[in-house]
């Protein structure tokens, strides 16, 4: 059994315990009494607002309903009046529908009468010409035909004289303007022919005993070679101008070695042989480079070289290959043909040059054999064969081609010519002259390119000075190989005297 001491030490806190949960839940019913009086206070607060708002808000309420209603009804009468409109167009198309069917029966009716109105005159027409009508109307045909072939042929005529003048000059106006753009060098070249040794004795010894070292090389590689005037000095010349600069390299080195023999002398000239090759090669990479060509096979870069070494009545291959290809582009794009083309055409045109010294044959089908050989195109190589009408050429580019080779080959100083050339051609300018009746004396001034003529002013006169000078200048022309042009100049003079006698 519990003691009372025990029961109350239970007792107290349950009792103390119960109280307090009695006290809180007391507190937290007047709290949720608090918070719903405030919730329905604010409600209250809230829904008095509203009615106000509803309230004063009314009238715009109900003018908004009363516009929207206006609005409602003008449509509906705008609609109305538009079905009526509607209504009274189909009334009016259906009109319409009917007269046109009635006017169509009509121009039916009309066709059908002309159309036997016309067979009848027809008719009557063929009884009294004799003349059907498929005759008739094929010879009207026929004659219209023909006035309007005679008017095409005409106007064709007219059209294609007024083009030829047009074309005319709009070619010497490219021509022109493609040698004004063009700005490069001469492409005259001269290279040296001579070496000069410094030592006497190194000379005499390079030469041999009777210059048979000379000899020896000259034979072996097909060049001439013989002492000049100049002391110590040599001038070596070949048909082919490569073999001429590998001699004069083998030259400068046997002029260093203590001995020369046909043993040395051969060493010396395959060395040079390979060291020129290598020579062409560089030489070849930057023409290549110029040219922007993928093709880098070393055959062809020594044969791009060796154009440098060789010319054609003095200009300098490689230079005129060069003018030639920028003359074409410049012609090429200012008549829409293809620049590039033109430019690789223009080019290797002469690229025969450096084989056919070697090899038998026209430099322009050995040039195009060698292209076609390295894989270029017909645009390329095409240029090459039909520049001198060996095939006819087939391309706008390669037209283009041929005009450039004739500008650079035939501008004013492109070209040398030997004093025995020039000798003919003063010659010829004087006897032509001197020939030419009425005239007295004549002479050929400024190297060639004027002849001046003295007429007899008894025998010929003023209004026949055209004339003859027109006709000298014609004979010429057909006569004389000369580059540019030539000024003929007639010189007509009138003397009179009277002697004064003492009185």
């Amino acid at each position: 059994m519990f003691s009372l001491n025990q029961i109350l030490s239970l007792a107290i806190p349950l009792i103390i315990t119960i109280a307090s949960l009695q006290l809180s839940k007391k507190r937290l019913q007047n709290q949720a009494e608090t918070i719903k009086n405030q919730a329905q206070s604010n409600a209250d607060s809230i829904l008095k607002e509203a009615q106000d708002f509803v309230e004063n808000n009314k009238q715009d309420i109900a003018q908004i309903q009363q516009a929207s209603l206006d609005t409602q009804n003008a449509t509906e009468a705008r609609i109305k009046l538009r079905e009526n409109s509607l209504q009274k167009r189909l009334v009016k198309l259906d009109k319409v529908s009917e007269k046109l069917s009635e006017n169509q029966s009509v121009i039916a009716t009309l066709n059908s009468n002309l159309q036997a109105e016309t067979e009848n005159i027809l008719s009557e027409l063929s009884k009294k010409s004799g003349i059907n009508a498929f005759h008739a109307k094929q010879e009207v045909q026929d004659e219209l035909e023909l006035e309007f072939k005679n008017y095409l042929e005409k106007e064709n005529a007219v059209f294609i004289k007024t083009q030829k003048t047009q074309a005319t000059k709009k070619a010497l106006l490219i021509l022109k303007q493609t040698m004004q753009r063009f700005t490069g060098s001469s492409s005259v070249d001269k290279g040296s022919k001579f070496i000069k040794f410094n030592s006497k004795r190194a000379f005499e010894l390079l030469c041999g005993k009777d210059d048979e070292n000379l000899k020896y090389i000259s034979e072996k590689m097909n060049v001439d070679i013989e002492r000049t005037d100049e002391k110590n000095t040599l001038r070596v010349s070949a048909f082919v101008i490569w073999y001429q600069e590998t001699v004069k390299l083998a030259l400068k080195r046997l002029i260093a070695c203590s001995k020369v023999t046909p043993e040395v002398m051969d060493k010396q000239l395959d060395l040079a042989t390979r060291e020129f090759e290598q020579h062409l090669i560089r030489l070849g990479k930057k023409v290549a480079d110029i040219l922007e060509l993928n093709n880098r096979h070393p055959e062809l870069l020594q044969i791009l070289g060796r154009l440098k070494y060789r010319t054609s009545y003095g200009q300098n291959v490689l230079k005129h290959s060069f003018e030639v290809a920028f003359m074409s582009q410049i012609i090429a794009s200012q008549i829409g043909a293809n620049p590039r083309e033109a430019f690789l055409g223009g080019f290797f045109h002469d690229v025969g040059k450096a084989l056919d010294q070697v090899e038998e044959g026209s430099h322009d089908i050995i040039g195009a054999e060698f292209l076609r050989k390295h894989e270029f195109p017909f645009a390329v190589y095409h240029p090459a064969e039909s520049h001198h009408y060996a095939i006819q050429p087939e391309t706008v580019e390669a037209e283009i081609v041929i005009i450039a080779d004739k500008l650079s080959a035939s501008r004013q100083g492109a070209r040398t010519e030997s004093a025995e050339m020039y000798l003919q051609r003063v010659q010829g300018l004087e006897r032509i002259a001197k020939e030419t009746q009425g005239v007295q004396k004549a002479y050929a001034l400024s190297a060639g390119r004027e002849i001046r003529s003295f007429v007899d002013s008894n025998n010929i006169l003023d209004d026949q000075m055209q004339e003859i000078a027109e006709k000298m200048a014609s004979q010429i022309s057909d006569e004389i190989i000369f580059p540019g042009k030539i000024k003929v100049n007639l010189i007509r003079t009138i003397q009179n005297y009277h002697f004064a006698n003492k009185k």
